[in-house]
């Protein structure tokens, strides 16, 4: 078997163990889907967890492509994306941001701008060198737990103090919003 099959064929390979098979769907492109067949938890388990593939289905085989609400897709050379219902329109719909800064927020932000002072320099590290409290194994770090974080938390919570103050006085600003929002909604 050296493509995938599209038609009413399920091709089988037989194996001596569950590591062979794995080893065999792996040193291959990402299938588009991987039938399992096996009431064993821990089978399963291992299969899911060791292999990729566009979808994964248990004691059945394409009962997926028909199950609404069940995004459809392939990875790799499969495929990429989703293509069914909500997934296929998220897949080839851009979400664009989008803000608007009100001008006395540039007084929070003035690291942005010259002259470049030492001290707009360690304001501007403190603010953007938040790294995660683990390691690569997600070993805790003590040394990170609080201090990174700390900078972050407390820009957030200015910034969002301000931009709170902001709305409660500017109504018409909150009602715009919440009428972009809900129109955003409607679509």
């Amino acid at each position: 078997m050296q493509e995938e099959i599209f038609g009413p064929v399920l091709s089988i390979i037989p194996v001596d163990s569950l590591d062979e098979a794995i080893d065999i769907i792996n040193s291959r492109p990402q299938p588009l889907a991987i039938y399992v067949f096996s009431e064993n938890e821990q089978f399963k388990e291992k299969v899911t967890r060791s292999t990729r593939s566009g979808s994964i289905v248990y004691n059945d085989v394409v009962l997926q492509a028909g199950v609404l609400g069940l995004p459809l897709g392939g990875a790799g050379e499969s495929g990429h994306g989703q293509y069914k219902g909500k997934y296929g329109f998220d897949t080839f719909t851009h979400f664009r941001s989008s803000m608007e800064t009100p001008r006395w927020m540039d007084r929070i932000v003035a690291v942005r701008y010259p002259p470049f002072t030492s001290s707009k320099h360690s304001a501007a590290v403190r603010l953007t060198a938040v790294s995660l409290p683990f390691d690569r194994q997600g070993r805790l770090l003590y040394s990170r737990r609080v201090q990174p974080w700390l900078g972050f938390f407390t820009f957030t919570v200015i910034g969002s103090m301000l931009v709170s103050i902001y709305l409660n006085s500017h109504p018409n600003a909150w009602l715009q919003a919440k009428e972009r929002f809900l129109q955003w909604r409607e679509m």
